[in-house]
């Protein structure tokens, strides 16, 4: 078997779904008599998803985030059409997630008991200062073989890594790609001797009638269009496109 670790697990974002969706695939196509599974690995956490969105703003005071969070979720129930839409929306990222074949939920300490012949790291955010961070190095004993395909470091800050922690995991891996440029340099700067190669997201893998087996043709408008994703919404891009 072979096990792609990745934000899979619980995580309701587009891209982190997409991804997962589209390596799985990929490996899958690859390899049609072994089972690819996406392995849900529950990352611990010592803040709450709230807590942690009131920390990103500055909010850092205990009684702070105490107060924000009161407010929050008194705006949820004072707003039921907010909490049903949420709701609706985490039901369907559940279900999408479900369709991608996946191990059941394990913690770290259940890792080194997959019996996998190959752990794929990637791709997404996954080598971050984030709790796993030693799941996504893949440093738990294992027989295995490693490899990433487009793991990313986000947005890399050179004075916040780990460099002796990334040389001593890496040195372990049979075949390291990134997604970013930066991440790539960085990597290659630090592990000069290693074959480091730059990939693109898994997500571009894919052809469009790989991706219309996944959309849902109910949705999709007759009339021709123009989807956008992207972070943020004063980005140079979008002002181009308005």
């Amino acid at each position: 078997m072979i096990g792609i670790l990745s934000l899979y697990y619980r995580n309701h974002n587009y891209g982190g779904q997409l991804q997962a969706a589209a390596l799985q695939k990929c490996i899958q196509d690859l390899n049609p008599r072994q089972d690819v599974l996406q392995v849900s690995y529950v990352r611990p956490s010592s803040v709450s998803s709230i807590s942690a969105r009131f920390k990103k703003i500055g909010l850092t005071n205990s009684a702070q985030i105490a107060g924000a969070k009161a407010a929050y979720k008194l705006k949820m129930k004072l707003d039921r059409k907010m909490a049903s839409g949420v709701e609706v929306r985490d039901a369907l990222f559940e279900l999408f997630a479900d369709k991608i074949p996946h191990t059941e939920p394990v913690t770290e300490s259940d890792l080194p008991k997959l019996d996998m012949s190959l752990f794929v790291v990637g791709s997404d955010q996954v080598w971050t200062l984030q709790a796993g961070r030693d799941v996504f190095l893949a440093r738990f004993p294992t027989s295995a073989k490693k490899v990433s395909y487009a793991a990313s470091m986000g947005g890399l800050n050179p004075n916040l890594q780990d460099d002796h922690l990334l040389i001593d995991s890496l040195d372990s891996f049979s075949g390291i790609s990134l997604r970013e440029h930066n991440s790539f340099e960085h990597i290659r700067h630090i592990m000069p001797n290693s074959h480091v190669e730059l990939v693109v997201d898994p997500t571009l893998l894919l052809s469009p009638s790989d991706w219309r087996c996944f959309a849902n043709q109910e949705v999709v408008p007759s009339e021709p269009y123009l989807f956008v994703y992207a972070l943020g919404e004063k980005t140079p891009y979008m002002k181009s496109i308005y």
